[in-house]
């Protein structure tokens, strides 16, 4: 087996394991907490997420791209400055926003993850995947064995996730260090590396935009939903569908990681065209595969799983499979750009993805409150991927065929009118909402879509090789 292939199956693995216990620990929190105890800890993890966001705009992965040719404690020493000085500047701005959930010690676990993920890149810039892998088991499991022990001890309170939260954070920071500090030895005197600035700028600005098609639901149910309890509880409903969803993209993320240092070594734009579109339809029909299984999961057993308030859960599937296959296509492209340094690029494509999903939000979330967070959470990643693709083909256009592609568009329109009239005019799943239908619907036509794009692939490598 390759080096390659086996970096992909160590990813998968550590992501899936990670993953695993992560869906622990939202059961036992769900099932401990209710749906308004998770949706307060999920607005706290997501605002503490917010804060860690503007940290790695000195603190991106391109500290990878920086770590061939730059001196790692330099680059760690630095990153580490700029992190420690975001995090003391939140606590003022944090005034404004007392009424939040543990406000106080938001800068501070932003500070912790902050510290993980910079240990991390510095540990993928040297090519160190499974120390890295293995380093990531670290913390959700202290954070699920703490949490289910001082919950049985003390009582169910959302106390006992922080607590857990701060120690796993910690023991995580250590382990993390101690792996990666080998890399930081040097006798080259300190200087501040203002490329982590320069290229993490445009590197974190396009992670940023990323974040809030991500997560800007979570606030804009919090702002639309009045009640604050009845907010909490749409919040913790919608973040375990999200949670569940995104969980499928585990793929994605352990294949692209590999492509994406693969391509970094290797210059030919033909070779790395060819192992884009191989990653990008492997990524894409196995996201496609997992997602139907979710799909077909019946709703009592979400019921069963976190509790009686997480029963819509299934519901929302049938929205969130669009924009979860969507990002299946996309995640393989922005890191084929990123391995090509082409941040401004990755910026544009987040952005529009952005305003689509927030104007969709704004329209559907007072009216539809869930199921339009799931629409709008959907359409924004669609969008971003629609847009994915024009860049790649335009900075690819000479390995593309375009005329297979206008047929491909007006087929998959095509599929996309016909499931919308089935839908309609047959009668045929009529318990569905009209945006669930939409969404299966847009689904379809994008999956013919990507079989087709296969097909013609395929054709045109078979003539070529038959005319050599």
């Amino acid at each position: 087996m390759s080096a390659f292939a086996k970096g992909i199956l160590s990813n998968l693995f550590s992501k899936t394991a990670v993953a695993g216990i992560g869906l622990l620990t939202v059961i036992v929190v769900s099932r401990f907490l209710g749906a308004e105890g998770r949706g307060e800890i999920g607005l706290f993890m997501s605002t503490v997420a917010l804060v860690q966001l503007i940290c790695d705009f000195g603190n991106s992965t391109a500290i990878i791209n920086l770590s061939y040719k730059h001196n790692n404690k330099n680059l760690w020493l630095s990153s580490l400055i700029w992190i420690a000085l975001i995090c003391l500047l939140t606590f003022p701005v944090l005034l404004l926003f007392s009424h939040l959930p543990f406000v106080w010690l938001i800068p501070p676990a932003a500070f912790l993850y902050s510290i993980i993920n910079l240990n991390h890149l510095i540990l993928m810039g040297n090519q160190k995947v499974h120390l890295r892998n293995t380093s990531l088991l670290v913390f959700p499991v202290v954070l699920l064995i703490l949490f289910f022990v001082l919950s049985n001890l003390i009582g169910f309170k959302q106390s006992n996730y922080i607590i857990a939260l701060f120690v796993a954070l910690i023991v995580s920071v250590i382990v993390s260090y101690s792996m990666c500090s080998k890399h930081l030895k040097s006798e080259q005197p300190f200087a501040f590396e203002r490329e982590i600035l320069n290229k993490g700028f445009w590197a974190q600005s396009a992670q940023a935009v990323q974040f809030f098609n991500y997560r800007l639901n979570f606030f804009l149910l919090a702002f639309f939903i009045l009640d604050a309890a009845l907010a909490n509880y749409a919040i913790g409903v919608y973040n375990n569908a999200i949670i569940l969803s995104e969980s499928v993209w585990i793929l994605g993320h352990s294949i692209a990681q590999m492509q994406h240092m693969k391509m970094l070594n290797t210059e030919s734009l033909e070779l790395n065209f060819k192992l884009t579109n191989q990653m990008a339809y492997l990524n894409f029909f196995g996201t496609l595969l997992l997602m139907l299984v979710l799909m077909l999961i019946p709703e009592t057993f979400w019921g069963n799983l976190f509790s009686a308030d997480f029963i819509q859960i299934r519901q929302l599937f049938m929205i969130t499979v669009l924009g979860v296959i969507s990002f299946g296509l996309s995640n393989i492209l922005n890191h084929a750009l990123h391995a090509a340094s082409r941040f401004k690029a990755i910026l544009f494509c987040n952005l529009i993805g952005l305003f689509a999903g927030a104007y969709t939000a704004l329209v559907f979330i007072p009216n539809y409150q869930l199921m339009g967070a799931a629409a709008a959470w959907s359409i924004g990643l669609f969008v971003s991927m629609l847009s994915y693709i024009l860049v790649y083909l335009y900075h690819h256009v000479k390995f593309v065929a375009i005329n297979t592609l206008f047929v491909q568009a007006i087929l998959s329109m095509l599929v996309f009118l016909a499931s919308i009239s089935m839908f309609r005019y047959l009668n045929l799943c009529s318990e569905l909402h009209f945006i669930q239908r939409f969404c299966i619907s847009l689904s379809a036509a994008l999956s013919i879509s990507v079989v087709l794009n296969l097909i013609a692939t395929k054709l045109m490598y078979g003539i070529k090789r038959h005319n050599s």
